[in-house]
């Protein structure tokens, strides 16, 4: 619920959108999961794993293809 209220409160944040994200995907909740790491991962001030999770999740749903494009939109040199 606080995580969900920070994202609705400060949007921008990705490290909100990241934390939302990791929890969700944690519970098994992987559509919710997906839009709010893609938030993260899209984010002005992305967090450094915010990308590979994002791809972790799509992965993990079977489209393949855009979780390599995922990963791809993450920091270079590593995870």
């Amino acid at each position: 619920v606080v995580l969900e209220e920070l994202t609705r409160d400060q949007p921008q944040v990705g490290d909100y959108w990241h934390l939302l994200g990791v929890t969700l995907a944690a519970t098994g909740e992987l559509k919710a999961a997906e839009s709010a790491l893609e938030k993260a991962c899209r984010a002005d001030q992305k967090p450094a794993r915010a990308c590979y999770q994002w791809g972790r999740v799509l992965q993990a749903s079977g489209r393949h293809e855009a979780a390599l494009q995922a990963f791809a939109a993450g920091p270079r040199g590593g995870i």
